[in-house]
């Protein structure tokens, strides 16, 4: 059941998609990301209604349903930070390192 909670949030964020293209398009990034939370908000809670309704029978499997959405969720998160993230590396770790720890190094 955790597994079809993981193919639901996937459905969820395929659902997104065309909200995300024609967002994409506006010249104003504030309104941009007003119209994905809340097309995010309102597909999200579509599909997870949808997949209640017909899918889960039982609060054990909504429970692990619900486990998969969220594992789904929080790696895609912790994927789109790390994608985002970088490390230092090479002439940029010297530019970013603080006077005070170049000085104690000569």
């Amino acid at each position: 059941m955790a597994l079809l909670g993981v193919l639901a949030w996937l459905v969820a964020l395929a659902a997104r998609v065309p909200a995300l293209a024609s967002a994409g398009r506006l010249r104003d990034p504030e309104r941009s990301r007003t119209i994905l939370a809340a097309t995010s908000a309102v597909t999200d809670e579509g599909v997870r209604l949808a997949f209640v309704l017909v899918v889960v029978s039982g609060s054990a499997s909504a429970l692990w349903a619900g486990f998969g959405w969220a594992l789904a969720e929080l790696v895609f998160v912790v994927a789109t930070q790390l994608a985002q993230f970088s490390w230092p590396i090479g002439r940029q770790a010297a530019v970013c390192r603080p006077e005070s720890h170049r000085r104690s190094e000569q």
